[in-house]
């Protein structure tokens, strides 16, 4: 707002762009193009068509198989190849319409989330300007998604998605992981006391072989880790925020300590222990 200011651009602030009013004064001041980063509203059809040319989104997924605002998570936790950016003039579905510019990048698999965004917004504002010029100039190729071609919808994240769940698949584990970091830290609960702690890094062993055990159960431990029993083999916690310091440390727990699980058995002792607290 303040760099807008200083520019001389006329700022309007409102919280329903849908809105007649907000429609109306589209139509009065005869916009010619909208363009919208990080706004999360559906765009309906009558403020679509209240513009000359309609409205222009910026995208940090490759369209249309990383939609959603929870596109780079997807991603990750999908061990993509690849992530891109789009600019696309938007119709009333999320994600969808004419796309306009893409580019995609290679990524590595190790990359975290904090990683891919840094990347994707590199130059950004050039590859919007460069989108912006492509249809002042009418210089574009018409390249429409097609509706049966749904792609791939990655929604908002919910409360709980975080807690990592060690009946899962070991690279699972690691992509939720680090599709997280360090924007928002998995979680893990000690199964006695329900401490919480945040995992800040961890790896995988390709030594360890698929076998059938007690998942989420410490089975050893290192200088610079511990291991941890999944649904088919294990993986190294190397990096974990220490509740009080609020810093990174590598974790200490013995062989034989259990991590909570997301099984029945685990809820119905989940629900004496909280229980017993009450009291």
């Amino acid at each position: 707002a303040k760099k807008v200011r200083e520019k001389g651009i006329n700022l309007i602030k409102i919280s329903d762009l849908n809105s007649k009013k907000f429609i109306k004064y589209s139509k009065k001041t005869k916009i010619h193009l909208f363009v919208n980063l990080g706004h999360g509203q559906l765009f309906k059809k009558d403020l679509i068509n209240s513009s000359k040319i309609g409205i222009l989104n910026y995208h940090p997924g490759f369209l249309p198989y990383g939609r959603g605002p929870g596109a780079l998570v997807g991603e990750i936790m999908n061990s993509s190849k690849f992530v891109g950016r789009t600019c696309h003039l938007v119709n009333d579905k999320f994600d969808l319409g004419q796309i306009i510019k893409q580019e995609k990048f290679k990524v590595s698999k190790y990359a975290t989330n904090s990683d891919l965004s840094n990347l994707l917004n590199q130059d950004v504002d050039k590859f919007i300007l460069s989108a912006i010029m492509k249809i002042i100039n009418n210089n574009y190729k018409s390249k429409m998604i097609k509706k049966k071609n749904f792609g791939r919808y990655f929604p908002k994240r919910v409360a709980g998605d975080e807690i990592i769940n060690w009946n899962d698949k070991s690279k699972n584990i690691y992509n939720k992981v680090r599709s997280r970091l360090y924007e928002r830290y998995s979680i893990i609960y000690i199964k006695d006391t329900l401490k919480k702690y945040f995992v800040a890094d961890v790896k995988l062993d390709n030594n360890v072989k698929n076998y059938t055990f007690v998942n989420g159960q410490v089975i050893d431990k290192t200088q610079t880790g511990i291991l941890v029993k999944t649904a088919d083999t294990a993986l190294w916690i190397t990096k974990i925020i220490n509740p009080k310091t609020k810093k990174k440390e590598v974790p200490k727990f013995k062989i034989g300590t259990c991590f909570q699980t997301l099984n029945i058995s685990d809820f119905i002792d989940l629900l004496g222990i909280i229980k017993k607290k009450r009291k």
